[in-house]
Formats: C-alpha cells, structure tokens, sequence
C-alpha cells in the first residue's frame, strides 16, 4: 500500500469552544444543522476496514469527543478488540477530568489538549469561553498521569505571536512531551466568521519560528502524518520537549481529484481520512462535495475508493501559491 491517511473519527460536532479560527463544525465540512454525534458502531467496522488494510493509529476528534457518551467504550475497543497501536483524543474542555481515568483503563495511548494562550484575556478572545483557570488545572492534573500528554498551539499574528517562548516553558515545567505550533487554515473562512474576525489577517508564516527553534535544539528531523500532509519540522529540546511545526509553506500531498477542485492549491491538502457523524467520509476541510458516503451498502467499496485517492497522492512543492 502507498501513504497510508491517519484515520481520524469526527465523535461529534458539539464543541463548547467557539474558537476563532475554526468552522462551526470542527474538522467536518459538513452544514451544522444540529448536534449530533457519531454512531460507535460505524467506528468500529469502518476500524476493521482500517485496520484491514494497513492503518495502525486513530485519532478522535470533533468537536470535542469530550462530549461524546461512547468516547471510553470506543477507545477500549480500538485498543482492546481490534489492538490498534496508537488511540489519541483531541480536547479543549475541562470535562476531561471527569473521565481521564476511565480513558487511561481503556488503554488511550495520547491526550491532545488545544491551548493557544496563557493569557487569560487572550484565551478568551480566541475560543468564547470562561474557564481558563479550570482549563488549566485539567492539563496538570493530566499531564501527571501515565498517558503521553501533547499540546496544539495555533499561532495568530498580533495574538499570541508573542507567547511561543512562553508557551515551551509551559510544557516543559508541566511535563508536556510534545507541543506543535500550527499557522491558521484562513481558506475556512466564511461569511459568518469572518464577521467576528478575518483569518487572512491573523495568518504568520512559521519559517521563522523554525529557524529560532532550530538553534537551541538538540536533534531535528522531517516527519509527515501517515506519510501525507505537510512535511513538519520536529526538534527535540535538551529537556526532552518534542516540538513539532506545522507549516503550509513546506509543501503538501495532493490527489488527482484535487486539480479539478475550486480550492486547489489548499491550506489542507490530503492528510486524513475522517469518519463523520452524516455517514460521510471526508477527504479534506475545504469541499463537502468531495464527500463520500459510508453507508452500510457501499461502506468497504467507498473506503477503498477513499484510500486509493491518498495512495497515489503527489507532492507538491508549494501548496499555497498566494504567499
């Protein structure tokens, strides 16, 4: 098999976040018509499918699978029924205290948190909410536990630009193994968010962070996500700290299908394969018409429909040829 996509689960569309940067139904491109969550039972066999073919790692997503009644049964049987390598979940809620015992028994491998701010005035402008201070006290207390804790940072011009330093130290005096700055995907601006900010505005090229980082580390290297994505420079502090940069200006995987689309070349590109709660598997952030169904008749036929667009993915050298 060629690039073999993570495959990520879209557990539900509800997040308690209203975040700046991001759609109103997380990483679905789907219309938001409600909340709704995903059935644990198409997890599960479209996982076996996965697993079938080659895939090793699964991370849940939304939303915020906080919120998800079937987050701990799923990640029990990912680990335990169908021995998945890595389970991660991706958080931004406090709630995860409620449950992080119960994830760690059912064998959750890595913990996710988003946090792009220390600031608390600033942590509220970016995500609407309240609990900075809540937020917080779940990271250490999580942090503490056996599980490999990590944190996403995206990084905004004239917003928390001036927190990256601050941010590394947060991680290494709270037992964070790895933090990955991210720059803003401002092709998932719409109409809507735009009126509360423009993402064109907030977005900062990482070269520079790269290059600052890359003096005090101990040891650098390329990865990519399952292969795809944008090639990601990681660096590894003295402390141990892993540093991952995400950045659009490296390049990225395309599929044929991506040429013919109206967003080629795109701030996504092929990275994922995500599993959503309207029985669609989604190749990218940007277009719901590249959609493909999963229903229980057309389920393996269109996973491998799927799969075959990121197998013979290309790279191309500059994805974002307006910077």
């Amino acid at each position: 098999m060629g690039n073999m996509p993570q495959l990520r689960v879209l557990a539900t569309n509800y997040c308690a976040s209203k975040c700046i940067y991001c759609q109103p139904s997380g990483e679905g491109n789907i219309k938001v018509n409600s909340e709704n969550s995903i059935d644990i039972n198409e997890v599960i066999q479209v996982a076996e499918l996965y697993k079938q073919y080659g895939g090793n790692e699964v991370k849940i997503t939304g939303g915020d699978p906080v919120f998800w009644p079937d987050l701990v049964e799923c990640v029990r049987m990912l680990k335990s029924k169908l021995n998945f390598d890595k389970v991660e979940v991706i958080t931004r809620s406090p709630n995860i205290l409620s449950i992080i015992d119960d994830l760690i028994a059912a064998g959750l491998d890595t913990l996710n948190f988003s946090l792009d701010s220390l600031i608390e005035n600033t942590y509220k402008h970016i995500t609407s909410c309240c609990n900075f201070e809540q937020y917080l006290d779940a990271i250490k207390t999580c942090s503490n536990k056996p599980i490999y804790c990590k944190i996403n940072a995206v990084i905004m011009k004239g917003i928390n630009d001036m927190e990256i330093q601050a941010l590394v130290d947060y991680c290494v005096t709270n037992n964070i193994k790895q933090l990955k700055f991210l720059d803003v995907i401002d092709d998932l601006q719409d109409d809507e968010s735009q009126k509360r900010c423009d993402l064109h505005n907030l977005f900062l090229p990482l070269t520079y962070i790269s290059n600052n980082i890359s003096q005090i580390a101990s040891q650098s290297e390329i990865i990519y996500q399952g292969g795809l994505g944008h090639p990601m420079n990681k660096y590894t502090l003295s402390s141990g700290l892993e540093i991952v940069i995400k950045n659009s200006q490296n390049g990225a995987w395309y599929g044929e299908e991506c040429k013919q689309c109206r967003y080629f070349p795109c701030h996504d590109a092929l990275m994922a394969m995500r599993l959503c709660p309207d029985k669609v598997f989604q190749m990218c952030l940007l277009n719901r018409e590249k959609n493909i169904s999963y229903d229980d008749t057309s389920r393996k036929e269109n996973f491998l429909k799927m799969l075959n667009i990121f197998k013979n993915a290309h790279f191309v050298e500059t994805s974002i040829s307006k910077w």
